[in-house]
């Protein structure tokens, strides 16, 4: 779960848009030629959930299963297509979600019996080997 609510980040241009379109106001000002700008370096609190999918802002995140907290980038969580994070809301350290994955959750395993599956590949690999 994602422990930080709010996170600051920098106002660039690549970002201006997106942040307004979601209803955050932008502070502005007036160069010596007239035209209107936000200075640089100008920094906004922003929801966790507002941010782009592709923002490189670390985010705090706790394990679901061992409760071990960690920083991530934020395009880690929101940016992959298969991740956890978007199934089902979960973020879990790579110690468990590898723990997860083994056993009968992983892809190897097939009718309880998961050498089965390695054998055939080192008897095919022996197999092309010689021909």
């Amino acid at each position: 779960m994602i422990i930080d609510k709010f996170t600051e980040v920098g106002v660039s241009g690549s970002n201006m848009k997106w942040l307004e379109s979601k209803g955050y106001i932008m502070p502005k000002y007036k160069d010596k030629k007239g035209r209107i700008s936000t200075k640089k370096g100008t920094k906004i609190k922003v929801k966790i959930s507002d941010l782009m999918k592709t923002s490189g802002i670390k985010v705090k995140v706790k394990c679901e299963d061992c409760g071990k907290e960690r920083y991530i980038e934020y395009y880690s969580l929101a940016g992959r297509v298969n991740s956890q994070f978007l199934k089902t809301g979960e973020t879990l350290c790579s110690k468990c979600a590898n723990s997860r994955m083994s056993g009968k959750n992983s892809p190897a395993y097939k009718h309880g019996n998961i050498l089965l599956k390695r054998s055939v590949k080192l008897t095919h690999r022996f197999c092309v080997g010689e021909m």
